[in-house]
């Protein structure tokens, strides 16, 4: 596929190279006229090509179009179809489209032999198995996910050298595993704990592993063979579906977590269930309490829910979603206000909630071991788009999937409103902020940051007792709105309220980072030092 894409004559001087053919001619330069395999920037030119042609062929191949942007792995294209007709459609435009740039298609493979006949025989692929790992085929000895188009099911083949089992040859074994859904989270979680405790041993990368490992690592070679035997269906609907729901499990134990997505479907003939995703994590080097895991694994059963829904909501209709955990102290952690716990427990609870569109208060019909993921919920702290680096601080206000003003619209209504009746009534229809519902939204937000950071502080204070040594240095007190606000010695210093006193935030909590992403772009990207002045004139960040 490199090879079929020029390279612009202006660009063709970055990529020289020296050469000769023998020893007996002088070395000479020259020019290379098309992506070259092995250089960085090669993925990104192919793949950018091929989104460009799709683009320019949107009109007149559609279909083609869309299977190209979404349905594309590099130069490999994997998409599918309700019906042989349909895919019959999608193959004459993907050939076509890709014709019109001198791009050529082959290996096909389907599980319709309509398809495969369709096209000309040398086209076709000559395994009777699809690999998805593309160096099992070069006699490497991986663990490769394989698709049996006859079946129309996965499986695994199994090959491993018999190495000496040094701390070296056992990771990059176990680094060999393809497993990019999690279906063999029971057997890759197995290899992160026994990654993790030739970690803690401290040996060297070529020494053999102590006794404790060395038993995990045979009973690990001995019980392998048998993934062989394992048939995972590649389709996980059937034709005809009355409801389609999600189920999100999560479990841990002292040495780690995970969480599995399954997918149930009703339809005439029955019920069935198929494994969608899953995934599991080893639990911190730090000891930590067997509760304290047991929320991490609902945090990752939730993310892992989310992360499905926004896959699978465009391709099928998800009647509802549910999330399950066997653990009570969890969903009291969940269900209550999380100013009342730990850092630790508070900032994933309130992640769980985000992640899951789930408002604080008004959670009363959580039923033991049920966790009902809520769609029609009212207003939510977004947090969850700040790690990405691109939401400002006016959307960070605005957007919720419920309505464009949650948090002006939440404090003007809740001297009036009961928890209950804010999922029962839609907002109205609202303009934009003006500032007056600005500033009260942020001074909003300021307090639950604040109370979720500087719970026990803000208590103290309030009662007329010293505040944490943390913080006392600061002289904090509480404003008439009671924001936590940093003391002093300017009380009469001819600069504006919020400058003399500015608001108390916690450096490490996900409002911060926005914030600071917020003035930095308000600002056309100070330097440092400016942008760290600017933010002072009226918060301090501790």
């Amino acid at each position: 596929m490199y090879r079929q894409i020029l390279i612009s004559d202006a660009d063709r001087d970055y990529v020289r190279i020296l050469w000769r053919f023998n020893q007996e001619n002088s070395i000479e330069e020259y020019r290379l006229r098309t992506v070259t395999y092995g250089t960085s920037s090669a993925p990104f030119q192919a793949i950018r090509t091929l989104q460009h042609l799709a683009t320019l062929c949107k009109l007149t191949h559609p279909i083609a179009s869309q299977v190209i942007h979404s349905d594309t792995f590099v130069d490999d294209i994997l998409t599918g179809a309700e019906s042989i007709q349909s895919a019959l459609n999608i193959q004459d435009q993907l050939t076509k489209l890709l014709s019109s740039g001198h791009f050529i298609l082959r290996k096909w493979a389907s599980n319709a032999p309509e398809v495969v006949n369709a096209v000309p025989e040398e086209a076709r692929s000559t395994l009777s198995s699809v690999s998805f790992d593309d160096e099992s085929e070069t006699g490497l000895k991986v663990l490769g996910l394989h698709w049996d188009p006859r079946h129309d099911h996965f499986r695994y083949t199994i090959r491993y050298l018999d190495v000496k089992p040094t701390k070296r040859n056992v990771l990059s074994e176990i680094a060999r595993i393809f497993d990019p859904l999690g279906l063999l989270s029971p057997v890759t979680f197995l290899t992160k704990h026994l990654m993790q405790v030739l970690w803690i041993a401290g040996i060297g990368w070529d020494d053999v592993i102590p006794s404790n490992a060395h038993n995990i690592w045979q009973q690990y070679r001995d019980q392998l063979p048998c993934l062989q035997e394992l048939r995972i269906p590649r389709r996980i609907t059937t034709d005809t579906n009355d409801s389609i729901k999600l189920h999100a499990f999560s479990d841990s134990s002292e040495k780690g977590y995970a969480a599995a997505i399954y997918l149930r479907t009703k339809s005439s003939t029955g019920v069935v269930c198929h494994l969608v995703t899953a995934k599991s994590k080893v639990a911190p080097l730090k000891r930590v309490t067997i509760p304290r895991i047991e929320l991490c694994g609902a945090l990752l059963a939730a993310k892992l829910l989310k992360s499905v829904i926004d896959v699978l909501s465009p391709v099928i209709d998800i009647t509802c979603t549910h999330a399950w955990t066997d653990s009570m102290t969890t969903l009291a952690w969940i269900k209550s206000s999380p100013h009342r716990w730990t850092t630790f427990v508070a900032n994933r609870a309130v992640n769980y909630r985000i992640s899951q569109h789930l408002p604080y208060g008004g959670m009363s019909r959580l039923r033991l071991i049920q966790l009902t993921v809520r769609r029609e919920v009212s207003f939510h702290l977004n947090f969850s788009t700040i790690h990405n680096g691109r939401e400002d601080l006016s959307s960070y206000m605005m957007n919720t999937p419920a309505g464009p003003k949650p948090i002006p619209y939440l404090t003007k209504t809740k001297a009036n409103q009961s928890p209950d009746s804010r999922f029962k009534q839609p907002y109205p229809a609202t303009t934009a902020l003006n500032p007056t519902e600005q500033h009260k939204a942020l001074d909003a937000i300021i307090k639950a940051v604040q109370w979720s950071a500087f719970n026990d502080d803000i208590r103290l204070l309030t009662a007329n007792k010293p505040c944490s040594t943390h913080l006392r240095r600061l002289s904090p007190f509480l404003d008439a709105s009671g924001i936590l606000r940093v003391g002093g010695r300017i009380l009469h210093a001819s600069i504006p309220y919020e400058q003399k006193h500015p608001a108390l935030v916690p450096k490490r909590h996900p409002f911060t980072s926005i914030l600071i992403h917020h003035y930095h772009k308000e600002n056309c990207h100070p330097g440092p030092t400016t942008l760290q002045q600017l933010i002072q004139q009226r918060f301090w960040i501790i």
